[in-house]
């Protein structure tokens, strides 16, 4: 994927994975500009207001915006660093209000198959978070993300 397409991607995959849980926490916010301003994968970005309407966007939309994302995997073609950067990010934006949400695990899951990374590899590139990012039960074989999402509180 070109490098334009792909910091738009990994932003969109960013408010996916804040949102998914029912609340925008203004930490996830500060950490995805840091993100932004800070990493050189997204070097040369013009973010301007992008996370904003993206924010709005999934708000109005909800589950209907992270199945319209997943379905975005069967046409786009990461490189295997790709997958890692978008993988770290995700993570990131995971971590980054210091709660993980089962919601925010249950899209994890979603997206990691789309990636193809194999299990060796999540655990070479993150081992602090092997408990929620492998689905050792792997009984969650929905392509859906089917909760609704209830925000509560306006960001």
């Amino acid at each position: 994927m070109k490098t334009l397409e792909f910091q738009d991607f990994l932003l969109k995959s960013a408010t996916m994975i804040i949102g998914c849980d029912g609340d925008i926490d203004d930490s996830e916010i500060v950490e995805i500009n840091k993100l932004i301003d800070d990493e050189v994968y997204f070097l040369g970005f013009v973010k301007e207001n992008k996370l904003d309407v993206l924010i709005s966007e999934f708000k109005e939309k909800g589950k209907d915006a992270i199945n319209s994302y997943l379905k975005e995997f069967a046409v786009i073609d990461l490189l295997h660093r790709q997958k890692l950067i978008l993988l770290e990010v995700l993570i990131i934006a995971t971590e980054a209000d210091g709660v993980i949400h089962p919601n925010e695990v249950k899209l994890l899951h979603l997206i990691l198959p789309k990636l193809s990374l194999d299990n060796e590899t999540i655990i070479i590139n993150f081992p602090n978070q092997i408990g929620y990012l492998l689905n050792f039960k792997n009984n969650d074989l929905n392509k859906e993300f089917t909760d609704e999402i209830e925000f509560t509180s306006q960001n």
